[in-house]
């Protein structure tokens, strides 16, 4: 099959440049993309052209990294607050009085089978469902703008020798002994400048 020498269309071009970034990702030379882009195409691509492309792709993917973290955030805020103003509603939806009707089949002697309807009200103390997804929207927006506490993680380092088979007091003895040792050293060096 012979090979074209025009240019690629738009969509060959699209194609390519998945193409060419997957190559690129695995370690590829340029002359190695070149020669497996021309292996599987109609048209052969100059070290030029890969050259090009691939300064569109790292452009491409420069620009799409510089996202203003704030444009985000206030994106994630108002899609949370979106979920949020809805569970509201139907919380507030789901509280009241309602009228349940019940209806059920009888037969009477005279008039044969009857349909006989009770209505009675009822109230809804509200479905806990929607106070939880607002809950967890609200530790949501907390945990997008940081606003948590940091957790406090207390280690006993006795206890944790002890239960690593090391005697704490004789570790505790052999830190200090280093640190004396380190400080001692400095005091020497810097003594006699």
């Amino acid at each position: 099959m012979a090979k074209r020498g025009a240019k690629r269309t738009k969509g060959e071009r699209e194609r390519d440049l998945v193409e060419e970034a997957k190559l690129y990702f695995q370690g590829q030379t340029q002359q190695q993309i070149a020669d497996a882009i021309n292996a599987s195409r109609p048209y052969n691509l100059t070290n030029r052209a890969i050259g090009h492309d691939l300064r569109q792709l790292r452009r491409q993917w420069h620009e799409e990294s510089m996202v203003d973290i704030g444009q985000v955030k206030a994106r994630d805020l108002a899609e949370l607050r979106t979920v949020q103003s809805e569970a509201w509603r139907a919380w507030y939806a789901s509280i009241g009085e309602v009228q349940e009707k019940t209806v059920t089949e009888g037969v009477n002697m005279r008039r044969g089978s009857t349909l006989e309807t009770k209505t009675h009200k009822k109230i809804q103390t509200g479905d806990v469902r929607y106070l939880n997804v607002i809950l967890r929207v609200e530790e949501r927006i907390a945990k997008l703008f940081g606003l948590d506490a940091p957790q406090i993680h207390e280690i006993n380092w006795r206890q944790q020798f002890e239960a690593a088979g090391i005697p704490a007091d004789e570790a505790y003895e052999q830190f200090v002994a280093m640190i004396e040792q380190e400080l001692s050293g400095q005091d020497s060096g810097t003594s006699g400048a």
